[in-house]
């Protein structure tokens, strides 16, 4: 699903981060028309121009809140509310779910986040008219009327919005469930041996391709797509030596990737189109050439060194001693030919030696 023209109001009563919004939205190609302040302007722009999706902050200033406005959009106009909200209490976030939105995003908001939060809720929200549209006098079988069973699918991704959002993307295709950390999915893995693992790359703990090179040893045969923010082809090339199935860039989630779970359980592999020549060619490389080789340790040790972790916190966070910690430093240093802990860290960004 592409953002083109898609269009969007925003209800953000601080002018300043609505504007921020408006420009961000304009960037990833959609049409941003107007900016709401209050319930009541809201309720009138969407009458004049009813958006394709609404941006609707949860607290906003007036007699109605962004909760009582999401309900009457959502009750006259049937659009899409994606709510913006900084921290509120739980009670406030149970009232908003009440309203069905599309998804939650939290302030101040990352680009990735946005544009994945938008292209679930514009998709979730074509696939629900297109059920409706089916003539009510026919009924469709059930999988196991069918005789056919649901595919397992486990997502893992340590932010909440983005995990919940994929989870109410595949639930009508796909019997899912959600970890957010790598441990979690090994887990889950091991428990419900299931058909297909959706995976971010750099989360707490294990990262994504940890965990796949884990299930390949204990021989567990899920299909692995790798879920990423980063469009590089050399990240993918890497993935899918390690056995990855898949391979998709986090904005493009929605239509794409229900499309590539669907080809991998047929036992094909899916690349994002975007990367598909750049991959090709590196994996008509010889493997290895001179990508430095380092061991789990090391990439764990890295991985909170990039994170800006001190030695004592490493050591505490991997339940080691602290000498051990720097002596995996050293070695890293000097295998990856860097005299600094800064010229580590850029050289471990720029290669992505740690993932995202």
């Amino acid at each position: 699903m592409t953002s083109q023209r898609h269009s969007v109001l925003i209800v953000e009563d601080e002018r300043i981060v609505a504007k921020d919004v408006q420009q961000t939205l304009a960037d990833l190609g959609y049409d941003a028309f107007d900016i709401a302040s209050s319930a009541d302007e809201a309720l009138s722009k969407a009458t004049l121009r009813r958006p394709d999706v609404v941006l609707m902050d949860i607290r906003i200033a007036g007699t109605l809140d962004g909760i009582d406005a999401a309900e009457v959009l959502r009750r006259r106009f049937g659009v899409p509310v994606v709510y913006l909200t900084a921290h509120t209490d739980e009670a406030t976030l149970e009232r908003a779910k009440k309203t069905e939105p599309y998804g939650f995003l939290v302030k101040p908001l990352k680009v990735a986040e946005l544009r994945s939060a938008l292209e679930i809720a514009l998709y979730k929200h074509a696939a629900e008219h297109r059920a409706q549209a089916v003539p009510t006098s026919v009924a469709m079988p059930s999988p196991v009327e069918r005789g056919a069973r649901r595919a397992v699918v486990v997502v893992a991704d340590d932010h909440t919005i983005v995990r919940e959002g994929l989870v109410s993307l595949l639930a009508e295709h796909f019997d899912v469930l959600a970890v957010g950390d790598g441990q979690e999915l090994l887990n889950a893995a091991q428990k419900h041996r299931p058909d297909v693992i959706v995976t971010d790359i750099s989360m707490p703990g294990l990262s994504g391709l940890e965990v796949l090179a884990r299930l390949k040893a204990d021989r567990l045969d899920a299909k692995v797509i790798i879920l990423t923010m980063h469009n590089d082809a050399d990240l993918a090339a890497r993935a899918m030596r390690a056995g990855a199935s898949g391979f998709l860039i986090k904005h493009s989630a929605g239509e794409e990737l229900v499309n590539a779970i669907h080809q991998v359980l047929l036992g094909h592999t899916y690349m994002t189109p975007a990367l598909t020549r750049g991959v090709m060619e590196r994996l008509a490389a010889p493997a290895g050439g001179d990508e430095p080789q380092l061991t789990t340790r090391q990439e764990e040790v890295l991985r909170l060194i990039v994170e800006g972790r001190r030695m004592k916190e490493i050591a505490v966070a991997l339940d080691l001693s602290t000498r051990t910690v720097e002596s995996h430093k050293y070695e890293l240093m000097r295998v990856l030919n860097v005299q600094s802990t800064a010229e580590l860290v850029r050289f471990a960004i720029a290669r992505r030696l740690v993932g995202e």
